[in-house]
């Protein structure tokens, strides 16, 4: 195929490992994956170019909408239909930097919302954003560089 195998690869991994997470997300991307790979499997057509060109517009970063994430209450997040249960300390995390202005947090602040050490904090986000779809939580960018702190685009339920 003329395109990066390991981006493509990189696509396959995605499709099969987060299923139904990624149908709940982007519907739309994987449907159009999941018709390549049954035309493929069907007819033995490998769809070259229209691989290609799905490959090229994920890269160009005209990407899908995410599906919003909502945080419903101490350890439950719903994406799209899916409800996620998240683990007691990283909900605590995500409980915290949900509920501070504009979603966004230091790292010191955390820790002093949630009681944990700093050190911890960068662990539990990581342990969040293998949860929860893919650019709901922010890092900090690099030092001197402007935006110290964490974010989340994912909201309180109303109500």
């Amino acid at each position: 195929m003329n395109v990066d195998n390991q981006f493509y690869d990189r696509v396959m991994n995605w499709y099969f490992r987060e299923g139904n997470i990624a149908s709940a997300l982007f519907p739309d991307l994987h449907r159009r994956v999941g018709k390549l790979l049954k035309r493929e499997q069907e007819k033995g057509d490998t769809a070259e170019a229209d691989w290609i060109e799905l490959l090229r517009e994920i890269k160009s970063g005209d990407k899908p909408v995410a599906t919003k994430a909502v945080w419903l209450d101490e350890r439950h997040v719903q994406v799209g239909d899916r409800v996620i249960t998240l683990d007691f300390e990283p909900a605590k995390v995500l409980d915290a930097l949900v509920h501070c202005p504009n979603g966004a947090a230091t790292q010191p602040e955390l820790a002093l919302l949630t009681n944990f050490d700093a050190e911890r904090i960068p662990k539990l986000i990581t342990k969040l954003e293998k949860n929860l779809p893919a650019g709901s939580i922010k890092r900090p960018g690099r030092p001197g560089r402007g935006g110290g702190g964490y974010s989340t685009t994912i909201r309180p339920a109303k109500g």
